[in-house]
C-alpha cells in the first residue's frame, strides 16, 4: 500500500513567511492608494476610478525594488 509522503519538518514556516510578505505588500499598496487619494481627492469620484487605477499602477511600479 502506498503512503503519501509527509511534508518536511518546518514546511509551514515557508507558508507563514509568504503570508507575512503578502500582508506587508497589501499594506504598502493600501498606503500608496491612501496617499494618492489624499493628494488628488478628485480621483476618488466614481467616474474617475479608471484614472485612479492608472495613477496607482504608475506609483506602484515606481515603489517596487528593481
Amino acid at each position: 500500500m502506498s503512503r503519501t509522503p509527509k511534508p518536511p519538518k518546518g514546511g509551514l514556516a515557508g507558508v507563514d513567511e509568504l503570508q507575512k510578505s503578502m500582508r506587508e505588500m497589501r499594506a504598502a499598496e493600501l498606503a500608496i492608494l491612501n496617499q494618492l487619494v489624499k493628494e488628488k481627492p478628485e480621483l476618488a469620484k466614481p467616474d474617475r476610478h479608471d484614472d485612479l487605477l492608472e495613477e496607482f499602477k504608475r506609483r506602484l511600479e515606481k515603489s517596487r525594488p528593481r
